[in-house]
């Protein structure tokens, strides 16, 4: 008998852990503009993930925008080697630092570094919980001075402008397609996955409007999507920097901006 109880309760273990990774992907709250999937894994009350790929997660954050109302931003992490990199990074250090926490202690591949698509505080506010930790957050020479113009968390890293597809991982390259929703808006593609994430620049099938264009630049934003699509052609979904994973990658945001820059010609 007491041959079979190590097995039996390793057996019974193996089975809680695997059970604590795969069923705790629960309905998520109904939170403007909703979140990157219907179903996801809560790592807090601001924090949702969900694997879209075998190393590839997209997250949903919750943050406070200046009128008290929640909103919902996503982001990435890949699963790089025995690392982790964070593509956006919540909110708030806090934020940042619940994935850090998780990719370390869960996923084995700590954070290694991170990479901000946009000047916005939803896409870098949890840069400082990376940066007390010295793992480097990059931005790039565009997004740098603008955000210091506007006084928001700045990346502390800076890297090329990426005018063509530049590898920041095995299976991970930004490109800079032209301004857009900012003036320094960068998108990410996972080539093995075929999965772009657009940050702000791409919007959710089921958005209703352009979103905030303070600093867009709604006349070359639909040429700028155009080189996009030119570029990372037919990728199987998108994702979005607010609201549900989509397969049109431009169509829906193109229709918007037309919208957009007719209503503005008035």
């Amino acid at each position: 008998m007491k041959l079979f109880q190590l097995p039996l309760l390793a057996l019974v273990f193996a089975s809680i852990v695997l059970s604590s990774l795969t069923l705790r992907a629960e309905k998520v709250p109904d939170i403007a503009p909703g979140f990157a999937l219907s179903d996801m894994q809560r790592l807090s009350d601001r924090v949702y993930v969900a694997r879209l790929a075998p190393h590839l997660w997209v997250r949903t954050t919750i943050g406070k925008l200046d009128d008290g109302s929640l909103y919902t931003a996503n982001g990435m992490l890949l699963e790089d080697g025995s690392q982790s990199i964070l593509f956006d990074m919540g909110w708030t250090p806090e934020e940042a630092r619940t994935l850090m926490e998780w990719a370390r202690n869960i996923l084995k591949d700590p954070v290694s570094k991170a990479y901000v698509t946009h000047l916005y505080n939803d896409r870098k506010g949890g840069a400082a919980a990376l940066e007390a930790q010295h793992l480097p957050v990059s931005g790039t020479p565009l997004t740098i001075p603008l955000a210091i113009k506007t006084k928001q968390p700045t990346p502390d890293h800076s890297m090329t402008v990426p005018f063509t597809p530049l590898a920041v991982a095995k299976d991970a390259e930004i490109l800079f397609p032209g301004a857009g929703h900012t003036l320094d808006n960068i998108i990410v593609e996972f080539p093995t996955e075929q999965i772009v994430f657009g940050g702000c620049f791409i919007k959710a099938g089921d958005s209703q409007g352009i979103g905030n264009t303070a600093d867009a630049d709604l006349g070359a934003w639909p040429v700028s999507l155009k080189r996009m699509q030119a570029v990372f052609p037919n990728p199987h979904f998108a994702v979005p920097g607010h609201g549900r994973v989509l397969k049109d990658t431009g169509q829906r945001t193109l229709g918007l901006l037309r919208i957009a820059n007719s209503s503005a010609k008035q």
